[in-house]
């Protein structure tokens, strides 16, 4: 009798639906499985026959042919045991063909017929129901991921005796064997109230939240930079259903779920250490999984100590950068995988830490200096919107009191920062971040008067920026615009844009310039000498200088 049973496998982050179709005819015992099955699948012949006898069912006897359709497709993976099983329960009318038909099957078997929770649950159910499935069986550890999908019953099952009674006795979603709900997700405590004497650094948090703008920090060790970073998703505006969905998919793909416990609720933060490998930081391997970038995915990558990380993963880094997605070629088939993440590097300024500090003596060689910053190429360095060089903090800085002149910047004011950041940029028609949006959306979104362009073009000029780095700065300028809540891209937003990209330019060619302007800027901003200085540079027939510090 041949038989036929939903199923699924995955490729790349989506799930595609299989068809398992099961023939039993006359001849001598044999079990083959066809369709381009991987090593996975075909040892599953040893582990359904085990777990239909412990399960105290009669294994046929017979030429058990099992075919997975489309047989284009690679399959890979142990989610296809419980389906194959069914189906050969099925083909011997110990499960009602008919009513099987219903349900798509997805779950791992052991050799006493329990069934195991499986990874890329959620891409699966997806699949299921755009292809008209409303029933799915599966592993009850995976009940509480695949209940993010609305539009289809879950049944969970703990053994193969369970799924066929609920084929048989078509039970409901009300008729499934839940698995008890452990403790809420513990999330770490933290405020950048903690963090005093970076003022400068937490603007530019700011700035990099509001308009997910890739940002690197240089400075010595013990300035703050990664407690800075580590904070980042306090900031963050919450995560919507449909950002979490995405970012479950991948880490369902990917195995990362705890099995039966909470699922994702908050924006990820990924910290990968620099001795990862590249198919471990981007994605990959003999069936492509995805990497710490993509895992990352509407949340925060960290790469701490970046100069430190093989230089071929920072280039590689080129592409993420600019297209927000990963594509992976294996065996002829293409993968793609997203990975929108606002991305933060920390790096020393030289391999002993200290080039630039003033407690502390440099002991390195100009040529060490200049190799350990060389593995920051110019074209990575020109996909970084944000350079901030920070600097060691001071006594006096610690004794800041939150108030007052030097109030310190903690994550519900920044926080506060950045939505209302967000929200202005919706109400001028602009849905997407401003790092992520297309160069003739921001083009237009900087309609710049007379002055701002004459400003932008003395910049273009005379700090040789790049057509790349041009359009980041004004990304950058439009971020900081829409946080003042300015509809107007002005001089100083970028002044301000340009003093992050170039917060390394040596000061000193600024004197003897001639042309000079009246600004007025308050002192708060510890970024506020750089902003300063960039347009006291840049900017032409303003007359005599005059500056007046607020």
């Amino acid at each position: 009798m041949l038989s036929t049973i939903t199923s699924g496998v995955i490729k790349g982050i989506e799930g595609q639906k299989v068809n398992i179709e099961t023939g039993i005819g006359n001849g001598l015992p044999n079990f083959n499985i066809v369709g381009l099955a991987s090593k996975s699948v075909i040892e599953s012949r040893e582990r359904i026959r085990s777990a239909i006898i412990h399960s105290g069912y009669d294994f046929p006897h017979g030429h058990i042919t099992v075919n997975l359709s489309p047989a284009s497709l690679n399959k890979n993976g142990s989610h296809l045991d419980l389906p194959i099983a069914i189906g050969v329960l099925s083909s011997t009318l110990v499960v009602n063909s008919r009513k099987a038909k219903a349900y798509a099957v997805i779950g791992e078997l052991s050799l006493s017929g329990r069934i195991m929770p499986v990874d890329g649950v959620l891409p699966l159910i997806i699949a299921f129901r755009e292809a008209g499935i409303k029933k799915v069986i599966l592993p009850v550890r995976n009940v509480k991921e695949a209940s993010m999908v609305e539009g289809i019953s879950v049944i969970g099952v703990k053994k193969l005796e369970d799924a066929i009674v609920a084929i048989n006795n078509e039970l409901s979603e009300g008729d499934t064997f839940p698995i008890a709900n452990n403790s809420s997700e513990r999330i770490e405590e933290c405020d950048y109230s903690d963090i005093k004497g970076q003022e400068y650094a937490k603007r530019a948090l700011v700035v990099a939240a509001a308009g997910k703008h890739p940002l690197l920090m240089i400075g010595p060790p013990g300035c703050g930079k990664t407690m800075l970073a580590k904070r980042m998703p306090t900031i963050l505006t919450p995560i919507t259903n449909s950002e979490l969905l995405e970012t479950t998919i991948i880490h369902s793909v990917a195995g990362h779920l705890n099995k039966g416990s909470n699922n994702l609720i908050n924006r990820p933060f990924r910290s990968p250490h620099h001795t990862i490998s590249r198919a471990a930081l981007l994605g990959g391997g003999l069936y492509p999984l995805p990497g710490e970038l993509s895992l990352a995915h509407n949340g925060v990558l960290f790469l701490d100590e970046f100069c430190e990380f093989d230089s071929g993963q920072i280039e590689a880094l080129r592409q993420p950068l600019e297209d927000h997605k990963i594509v992976i070629s294996r065996q002829g088939i293409t993968y793609e995988f997203p990975c929108r993440a606002l991305v933060v590097m920390a790096a020393n300024p030289c391999p002993c830490g200290f080039f630039g500090s003033e407690s502390n003596e440099c002991t390195c060689t100009a040529q060490e200096i200049a190799r350990y910053r060389r593995r920051m190429s110019g074209p990575i360095l020109d996909r970084i919107d944000l350079q901030l060089t920070m600097q060691e903090v001071r006594y006096e800085d610690l004794k800041f009191e939150k108030s007052g002149i030097n109030k310190v910047l903690d994550s519900e004011t920044m926080s506060s920062m950045v939505s209302d950041a967000l929200r202005f940029s919706k109400l001028e028609g602009r849905d997407e971040k401003c790092g992520n949006i297309s160069d003739k959306r921001i083009r237009d979104a900087c309609s710049l008067g007379s002055l701002e362009n004459k400003f932008l073009e003395n910049a273009y000029d005379r700090l040789n920026l790049s057509p790349r780095s041009y359009i980041r700065t004004l990304k950058v300028a439009r971020t900081i615009a829409d946080i003042e809540q300015e509809r107007k891209v002005s001089i100083e937003h970028l002044a301000e844009a340009l003093g992050y990209r170039c917060s390394e330019f040596d000061i000193t060619v600024f004197i003897g310039y001639s042309h000079t302007v009246q600004i007025i800027i308050g002192s708060e901003f510890l970024g506020d000498i750089i902003t300063i200085i960039i347009i006291f540079f840049l900017t032409v027939n303003f007359g005599d200088s005059e500056f007046l510090l607020g």
